[in-house]
């Protein structure tokens, strides 16, 4: 249905015409149809099993006091549907599951594990009308995009739903509990609001965890799952992420701290997928560092070698070479030694200085990394830092008195104030990658193969790639700083490129000139020592400088207004390359992607994977990783490795993980459960080849591109809050915008199983 109107008010006026019309017509002007309800004609006849089982599900949620599962719903469950767009076999299954067991969910970045969600999330509210649905993202902007991902799908209504963030009072937090039905928060939100007892744990009967791999130790996941349980809250869990850990024992942490009772696991290549993924190259390109880089690399070596003879001499490292040092192998020297200090042979007053040497020498190492990684700006960035956080410990006063220390960074600041860093080869090699890919689609353009390119929003796609786009990520800021500088300098023509970088504000020192100074991040650890072949093959090396006189680029943190602007921006195609951090990494949809950049190697197989996922959605997709010989490269392999080992175990979950048995029964599953469709006007198809919603069949402006009544009604809101609908209003935009249910489908269940048609 669809309304033509003048105005707000004409709308609103025929709107509740229409309600007084429904009214009439049932004779009950107060019983409003929920959403997602189903007409009385449209309720299936339950049989006598489902119903007893329905029965005793009620009664122990009285005395348990939670929220009762409504037997008008019990006996279906529904699933959207566009005729435009076939089901998927995949998410049809793995929905089916995750209503009746605690699931964790991993399929491969960009094949809809958000789509699933709504599905829950919709029947759990069908089904528990008094109960809570939240679901829990690690970020606020996650957080905002998740809201409108779920209205898109399932059409959850605004008057229903709730998107809290810390700006959000506590009063006000506590009224939404109340009141709304859906929230979306982060889990440190509903951690608070727990312990503070601002909300009703018994009435949450469904909790959906985005990122689920992040479900370890203390994080406010696990407390939220912990303090659910002790005001013995009876909750469905669903759990989402594309690699739920680095190894099978992270794995089976999530598994533990989210109590799961199932997994639901594809990969790119299995068939029931397949048919939805796109190709994706990836091109691994081995860059030796130049003759430059290594005489700093030297004289940084001088600079911690006596911290090395120290520690060699103490017998917890066997070498004095500080080339071989590994992050990850000073972090398990530290832990033996804090926990065995007697096996060493050093005298008890003497142990406080090894151990001062071993924390500097760890604190140091990482700017090994950045000169290795990313060149001079960096490494400089990674000293300042050290020195501006020391401790004032005996060995960091003596390394920072020394001769090699003095020379070291006299002659980085020299090249500072020159503003003439001295580049990593990596730089040189990105800009021509990127340079080719946008002069290769500009080519294919012209030529009538590519499909049609959207234009910028400042017309100036005339040349840069037109639709296609780049992320290149990097650890540091102060690598995002020169690399954007860089591309504005040497590939100005064809490449527009942005910062995209996360909240955390800069640590540069007073005076600083902003994107000279530190990083507030720290480079990764080196997984391997230095010196291992890859055997892949190498670039020769060049010197390059880049002069500070293309202007500083700000490196201090992006609120989530400038991200969120920073994002538009790329999706319109004002910026064509984005130039990102690990903020770029989790979840966000910033569209599809035809070139990815991995500018240094992550040794986390999770963070890999959700890089490489940000292309290959829409069409086939390119990665380049630049990684230096030894100690990188065989990082990036090795994430590779770990993630194929980890997927591989998640199809075979059965015996390679231990089950939680703590998934409560909140639906009886056995007792001629009946699937619907749900006809929707739009769908979120998981941004699978494009797909757009066709126009109506009439020549007029389909569901999706109707102007958004939700919006108009919203600005002559009075009285209430700010983005919501009354209860009226989103009664009947539900029924005109596609919050319909269809016919109910064929009664297959059983009592020993259901099976969905």
């Amino acid at each position: 249905m669809s309304y033509d109107c003048h105005d707000d008010d004409e709308l609103l006026a025929l709107l509740e015409a229409e309600e007084a019309e429904v009214a009439a017509a049932t004779g009950s002007a107060g019983n409003q149809r929920a959403f997602g309800a189903l007409p009385p004609a449209e309720a299936p006849v339950q049989t006598a099993a489902g119903a007893a089982a329905v029965a005793a599900l009620r009664d122990e949620a009285v005395r348990l006091g939670t929220a009762p599962l409504d037997p008008a719903h019990a006996g279906t469950w529904v699933f959207p549907a566009h005729p435009e767009y076939p089901e998927r076999e995949y998410q049809l299954a793995i929905a089916g599951r995750a209503l009746f067991e605690n699931t964790l969910v991993s399929l491969p970045t960009g094949l809809g594990k958000t789509f699933i969600a709504a599905v829950v999330m919709h029947n759990y509210r069908r089904w528990f009308p008094s109960g809570k649905v939240v679901f829990m993202a690690p970020t606020r902007p996650l957080v905002a995009q998740q809201v409108e991902a779920c209205h898109k799908i399932v059409g959850i209504p605004a008057e229903d739903t709730a998107q809290m963030q810390g700006s959000v009072a506590a009063s006000l937090r506590e009224g939404y509990w109340r009141e709304r039905a859906v929230i979306y928060c982060t889990p440190q939100m509903l951690q608070n609001d727990l312990e503070a007892r601002r909300v009703d744990a018994r009435r949450i009967v469904l909790l959906v965890v985005d990122e689920a791999h992040r479900a370890t130790g203390k994080y406010a996941y696990c407390e939220v799952v912990r303090l659910m349980e002790e005001a013995g809250a009876r909750f469905r869990l669903l759990a989402l992420s594309a690699t739920p850990g680095s190894d099978l024992k992270r794995v089976q942490g999530v598994i533990d701290a989210l109590r799961i009772s199932a997994i639901e696991a594809r990969a790119d290549g299995d068939p029931d997928v397949a048919p939805y993924t796109h190709n994706r190259t990836i091109d691994r390109i081995t860059v030796s560092i130049s003759s430059d880089l290594k005489v700093f690399q030297s004289a940084f070596a001088a600079v911690l070698r006596p911290l090395c003879v120290q520690l060699h001499a103490a017998k917890l490292i066997s070498h004095r070479d500080p080339m071989r040092l590994s992050q990850v192998g000073l972090c398990k020297v530290a832990d033996e030694a804090r926990k065995n200090p007697g096996k060493y042979p050093v005298p008890q007053p003497e142990w406080h200085g090894v151990m001062s040497a071993l924390y500097t020498l760890q604190r140091l190492q990482p700017a090994m990394s950045e000169l290795l990684m990313h060149g001079t700006h960096a490494f400089w960035c990674s000293l300042q830092r050290f020195a501006r956080e020391r401790k004032g410990t005996q060995a960091e006063n003596t390394l920072l008195r020394s001769h090699p220390w003095r020379q070291l960074t006299t002659r980085l600041a020299e090249l500072e104030r020159a503003g003439r860093h001295i580049l990593h080869p990596k730089l040189v090699m990105l800009g021509d990658k990127v340079r080719h890919h946008f002069e290769r689609h500009d080519a294919a353009r012209d030529a009538g193969v590519a499909a049609a390119v959207e234009g910028s929003a400042s017309g100036a796609a005339a040349k840069g790639g037109g639709g296609t786009r780049v992320i290149i990520f990097t650890e540091t800021r102060p690598s995002v700083d020169e690399i954007v500088k860089y591309l504005r300098a040497h590939a100005a023509d064809c490449c527009r490129p942005a910062a995209f970088v996360g909240q955390g504000g800069s640590r540069r020192p007073k005076g600083a000139a902003p994107g000279g100074a530190a990083s507030s991040s720290s480079s990764s650890s080196t997984a391997a020592d230095a010196g291992t072949s890859d055997g892949g093959p190498q670039q020769e090396a060049t010197t390059s400088v880049l002069s500070s006189s293309q202007g500083p680029i700000s490196i201090t943190g992006q609120s989530q207004k400038q991200q969120q602007a920073v994002v538009a921006r790329f999706r319109s195609g004002r910026y064509n390359t984005l130039v990102a951090t690990c903020i770029g990494e989790e979840g966000l949809d910033i569209g599809d992607v035809g070139l990815i950049v991995l500018f240094d190697a992550s040794g986390s197989p999770v963070r890999t994977v959700q890089r490489i996922g940000r292309t290959g959605r829409q069409k086939a997709g390119e990665i380049v990783a630049l990684v230096t010989p030894g100690a990188e490269s065989a990082k990036f392999e090795a994430a590779f490795r770990k993630y194929r080992h980890v997927a591989s175990a998640l199809r075979s979950n059965a015996s390679r993980f231990r089950m939680s048995d703590a998934s409560p029964v909140m639906v009886p599953s056995g007792a001629g459960l009946v699937r619907k469709r749900m006809d929707v006007g739009e769908l979120r198809m998981s941004q699978v080849a494009g797909a757009q919603v066709p126009s109506a069949p009439d020549g007029g402006q389909s569901r999706a591109s109707q102007p958004d009544i939700r919006a108009a009604m919203s600005r002559n809101r009075a009285g209430s809050d700010a983005g919501a609908l009354t209860a009226s209003q989103a009664a009947f935009i539900s029924r005109a915008y596609g919050g319909q249910e269809g016919p109910v489908a064929q009664r297959v269940g059983t009592a020993s199983g259901t099976t969905w048609t």
